[in-house]
Formats: C-alpha cells, structure tokens, sequence
C-alpha cells in the first residue's frame, strides 16, 4: 500500500514538475513540445484557450478507452498524470512566474529554452514510465494499438 502510494506521489510531483516547466520555458518562448499538448499549446497561442482544459478536453475521452481496452492500473495512473498537470496548468496560468522564466529578448528562444525543456519533458517522461504510466494524448493512443498489436513495440509507437 506504501508502495502504491509512493507511485501516486511521484507521478502527481512529475505532472507539477511538466507544468511548470511549461510556464518557465515552453509559453515564453513560444514554442510547441511533441504530440497532442503540442498541438494545444499552439492552439493556445492562437486562440488563448488554456493548455490545461484542452489537454483534459482530448485526454478524459482517451483515458476511458484505455481503461476499457487496455488495463485499469495503467490507465488509473496515467489519468492521476493528465488530471494533475492539467490543474496545475490552469492554475500556475494564474501566478506570475515571469520573474523565473527563460525569455530571451525577443521571446523566441530557438536553443536553450527548447533545449531545457526537452531535458525536462524527457527525464519526466521517464520516470512516468518506469511509474507504470504515461502522459496521455498519443501515449494513450499507442498504449491501445500496441495492446491490438503486441508485435509492435509501445515506445516504437509513440516514436
């Protein structure tokens, strides 16, 4: 139970972890990450529709189809994941964090920001992993077809 518990804790820091690394260094720089909070993130810097509604829009559905085709764990943990840093999106929208924030003059930082970003993503990506869990969008979305295809590897999927 300890155990469990652990893993929720870990995966709930990792979505805060992602959501701060999204104000600090992705919304500053106006740049988009990989997969369907990608295409939010663009879709926020044209339309000003919050990131994190967005990601909750597109991930509940898929996290439903997970839990039904997939396995209930795996997908319990993953929607801990999406639910946790999409409030923490919505909410750290709210805080102003400029003074923390990687901004280069013109706001577009075309090598570090991206740079440290994706450490960040990738580290936390990771960690989720070995947690038993995903990020949701087109993990999910692998997570299903690697379930129909065994053959084909998850992280092959998702590449």
């Amino acid at each position: 139970m300890q155990r469990k518990l652990l893993t929720y804790l870990v995966i709930i820091a990792l979505a805060l972890l992602c959501a701060l690394n999204y104000q600090l260094f992705i919304f500053p720089n106006r740049f988009a990450p990989a997969g369907f909070n990608g295409i939010c993130t663009m879709i926020q810097y044209v339309f000003h529709i919050n990131v994190g509604y967005m990601s909750l829009l597109i991930n509940i559905p898929l996290a439903l189809l997970v839990l039904a085709k997939v396995g209930k764990a795996f997908a319990a943990r993953s929607i801990v994941f999406v639910v946790a840093f999409s409030l923490a999106l919505i909410l750290l929208q709210r805080v102003d964090l400029s003074r923390f924030a990687y901004e280069t003059a013109n706001g577009t930082s075309k090598i570090l920001g991206p740079l440290v970003a994706g450490v960040i993503n990738g580290a936390s990506y990771s960690i989720l992993a070995r947690c038993g869990a995903n990020s949701g969008g087109m993990d999910f979305v692998a997570a299903g077809v690697h379930k129909k295809h065994p053959e084909m590897g998850f992280f092959w999927i998702i590449f």
